[in-house]
């Protein structure tokens, strides 16, 4: 049998399928106080093991306090994307925890703030992690609201994963609105807790190297056999379950890495 050559076109998806792009968002506020050094100790962690997996991928930071009056010092604090794991590593040791005033802090800000303030690449796996211990205000002082958000975050194909550290009973459910609308995860509990289960949240994404050769197997199967072609064929063509290659075609349509003549295969 020859083998088929790769199109140029087909090399670039390829090129693209490895994309990551992870911004952290994290409630910098007084209260946070008890937890930030740990947080910083486990994302520094995440960011070395992450870098590690030969993906290309980029880290941006957003930090969030309040709105005057209840914090003067900044609502948010945009670090733009970068692959120099050093200096994102350093941004984040930098991290203080102040100010706040009330409760309810400037979450929606924080988030919005990644999805308009960093340039995400068009055709990369966008991930966001927020990280917090109290509720947003409802609405924002700023007016945003959570609907607002949750279309932003949908439009730019952003998963958002969240991880309420206090476990407060409102976090949790402002921050659930935001991965269930999203497909993302969300965890809550003590600072441990919901770190470990990072690590579980990281392997369900594009950022390890056994779904991105998911992805990449699909992709070539796909586009060696062309349209009109079943996903069971697919599937034996890649040597995955049916399964597998329902999600991973799933995840390549969202991302627009699926070549358009197969996108509406059928697998009967």
């Amino acid at each position: 049998m020859v083998k088929r050559t790769q199109t140029k076109k087909e090399h670039q998806i390829q090129e693209d399928i490895n994309k990551l792009d992870v911004v952290f968002v994290v409630d910098v506020t007084g209260s946070m106080g008890p937890f930030i050094r740990e947080a910083k100790e486990k994302v520094v962690s995440q960011i070395r093991d992450m870098s590690q997996r030969g993906l290309d991928i980029r880290f941006g930071l957003v930090e969030y306090r309040d709105h005057p009056p209840q914090d003067n010092s900044f609502t948010t604090k945009t670090h733009a994307f970068t692959d120099n794991t050093q200096k994102m590593q350093t941004s984040i040791e930098l991290m203080k925890a102040e100010g706040g005033g009330d409760r309810p802090e400037a979450m929606y800000c924080g988030v919005a703030a990644a999805i308009r303030g960093l340039q995400w690449r068009p055709k990369a796996d966008h991930q966001i992690f927020l990280i917090a211990d109290s509720p947003p205000h409802t609405p924002c002082l700023c007016g945003l609201q959570q609907f607002e958000i949750i279309k932003e975050l949908n439009v730019d194909s952003i998963t958002l994963n969240a991880f309420s550290i206090s476990g407060e009973h409102d976090t949790g459910i402002h921050m659930r609105a935001l991965t269930n609308a999203t497909n993302g995860l969300f965890d809550e509990g003590s600072v441990r807790q919901s770190f470990e289960h990072t690590e579980h949240v990281y392997a369900g994404t594009a950022s390890l190297m056994n779904d991105a050769n998911t992805y990449h197997t699909t992709f070539t199967a796909c586009s060696s056999l062309g349209s009109s072609t079943t996903d069971a064929a697919i599937a034996k063509q890649a040597g995955l379950t049916l399964s597998k290659i329902k999600t991973a075609k799933n995840y390549l349509k969202k991302r627009g890495l699926l070549p358009k003549e197969v996108t509406d295969v059928s697998s009967s």
